[in-house]
């Protein structure tokens, strides 16, 4: 009993004050927090990386989300080990400035960064909802260029802005954290100023950036409900489609990571330091795994296909009857019917095809039809070759197009048009528009080389029969 006793006595006994019993439970609760954000991002990682196509790991954003994700997890493995030298720190009396100080002023870069690279995905997004448009107007006039950097510069500049002020964060919380020892006491405070100003600033240009990203995305949203919501069949099959896309945008437009900024900016300002710190990492963590949701995962997303060399692009003859028809091959054939057949498809499976592409794989256009002169088809008025020029990008555009399908009539045009409209997500043309027999979809985008010059385009389209129709087939490595 007495060895026991001096056994006992001989061990150390740690007296725990209140205040050091709160941090340690602050930090205990700081671990947990970012163990479970480890977690999570990790595993989305891994299926971003397993779940991904070919085509996505060429797209821009698969780039930025690769970059992004090992920076979102060295920033939560910082922040973990932050917490555990921390919590050390209160039970032994060596001092972990010199091994804890440099650990964070590295989370703390990636933390400031972090986020500016995520919302760097919102550029492509909008870039999907506002590209050029060049159609023309069911009226008959010309439509008007959109262009692309009308919406996009305001995020590019707030871009350019955030990036100054993330690097003016790092180094004023270097200078005032890690060299605090050897720096007066009222130089340190001075510099601890302009951390925090700058520190607001970031949060002020990011909350701006996502705010005005996210409003144009709503703006496109709203309006496509609009021109649903004129349509009067099948209106529960639309309104739980209109529910879908509200809560989707609600959910995937960065919406949450400007919440988490608002509650960051009051919390600097009122002193808060564990609401501070909570909502920071959160925006980190948030804006990490939405330029996922709201770009690769999201219904409204980006994808981009690449045609093969042989696909090209299909217009169909007009209804008036003549020797100008042809067949799958592109050969002329008398009595052809109005359209001509979507890679041998018959008329009756072109709907099919625009409805379920997958049934019969990527969509091909075999044969391509242009007018001599400017003629009005479907409600939609092309001339020669400026309408090839406009619909493939040309000298202005560069529009993406996946697609293009211009018939015969007012009556197929509302048809295909109405199946058009069923299978769009958004709009990629001027709101006040409404283009009928136009496939092009956001879930499917890619970009061809523009036409050089008319003359090139006109001498593809070699004149054959005597329907005053120039027929030829445009490939993708000739454009």
């Amino acid at each position: 009993m007495a060895d026991a006793a001096a056994t006992n006595s001989s061990t150390p006994v740690w007296q725990i004050d209140a205040p050091t019993a709160q941090s340690l439970v602050v930090q205990q609760a700081y671990g947990l927090f970012n163990t479970t954000w480890l977690g999570i991002l990790a595993t989305v990682a891994i299926a971003l990386v397993l779940l991904s196509t070919p085509q996505q790991r060429r797209g821009p954003v698969f780039t930025l989300q690769c970059v992004a994700f090992p920076m979102a997890l060295t920033n939560a493995l910082l922040v973990t080990v932050c917490v555990v030298l921390n919590a050390k720190s209160l039970f032994t009396s060596k001092n972990m400035t010199d091994t804890l100080v440099p650990i964070e002023c590295a989370q703390k870069a990636f933390e400031a960064f972090t986020p500016l690279v995520c919302d760097a995905t919102l550029i492509f997004k909008v870039l999907a909802f506002y590209p050029v448009s060049p159609i023309p107007s069911p009226s008959g006039k010309r439509g008007i260029l959109r262009q692309r950097w009308i919406p996009v510069a305001p995020l590019l500049v707030i871009g350019l802005a955030r990036t100054v002020t993330c690097t003016l964060v790092t180094y004023f919380y270097y200078q005032y954290d890690y060299l605090a020892a050897n720096t007066p006491p009222e130089i340190t405070a001075a510099k601890g100023r302009v951390y925090h100003r700058s520190a607001m600033a970031e949060f002020i240009l990011q909350i701006i950036y996502c705010s005005y990203a996210s409003a144009l995305l709503f703006r496109k949203i709203y309006l496509f409900a609009q021109r649903r919501r004129m349509r009067k069949r099948r209106g529960t099959a639309l309104l739980q489609r209109r529910l879908r896309y509200l809560i989707e945008s609600l959910a995937m437009t960065f919406i949450l990571p400007v919440i988490a900024q608002i509650i960051a900016a009051v919390a600097a300002q009122l002193g808060k330091g564990v609401v501070l710190y909570i909502a920071s990492l959160t925006n980190v963590y948030l804006s990490t795994l939405l330029s996922v949701l709201a770009t690769s995962w999201s219904t409204i997303r980006l994808h981009r296909v690449h045609h093969s060399r042989d696909s090209t692009f299909f217009l169909s003859r007009p209804s008036s009857g003549g020797s100008g028809g042809a067949d799958a091959h592109g050969s002329p054939e008398k009595g052809s019917p109005k359209s001509t057949p979507l890679n041998g498809l018959p008329n009756s499976s072109v709907k099919e095809e625009l409805m379920n592409p997958s049934s019969h794989g990527q969509v091909q256009f075999d044969n391509v039809y242009q007018p001599q002169n400017t003629k009005k088809l479907g409600g939609l008025s092309f001339g020669l070759p400026r309408a090839l020029k406009s619909v493939y990008g040309g000298e202005a555009g560069r529009q993406p197009v996946q697609q293009v399908v211009v018939v015969s009539n007012d009556q197929e045009a509302e048809e295909l048009g109405n199946i058009h409209r069923e299978t769009l997500l958004a709009s990629l043309f001027d709101d006040e528009e409404e283009v009928v027999g136009q496939a092009t979809s956001v879930e499917m985008l890619t970009t061809l080389p523009p036409v050089q010059s008319d003359a090139e385009l006109a001498g593809q389209l070699p004149t054959r029969g005597t329907s005053g129709w120039r027929r030829g087939v445009l490939r993708s490595e000739n454009l």
